[in-house]
């Protein structure tokens, strides 16, 4: 269950940069 919970957050974590880094090129243009 601690695994599953470790997976999800990095996962969360993974995916929220990716919006961060979406938001960032959307700046530039």
């Amino acid at each position: 269950m601690a695994d599953h919970a470790e997976a999800h957050k990095v996962i969360a974590h993974r995916h929220s940069i990716q919006l961060l880094w979406h938001q960032e090129s959307n700046c530039i243009d």
